[in-house]
């Protein structure tokens, strides 16, 4: 079984959601916790933040 703060988390347990931040967030404050506020509203126990770029998820075909 493993544990994340009070939460027991196992086959016998009930699910621990996850929601996920997108990075539409434009890197506003205001709007991530908006996020935040909207995840923790339909009951998530936690929240992933996604940190990638676009440029780091594409090839750069212009070098070939």
């Amino acid at each position: 079984m493993l544990k994340i703060a009070h939460f027991e988390i196992g086959r016998h347990n009930r699910p621990f959601i996850i929601a996920e931040m997108p990075g539409k967030h434009y890197q506003s404050l205001e709007r991530a916790l908006e996020i935040v506020e909207a995840a923790a509203k339909t009951g998530a126990h936690g929240l992933k933040i996604q940190t990638y770029t676009p440029d780091t998820m594409t090839l750069d075909l212009r070098a070939v």
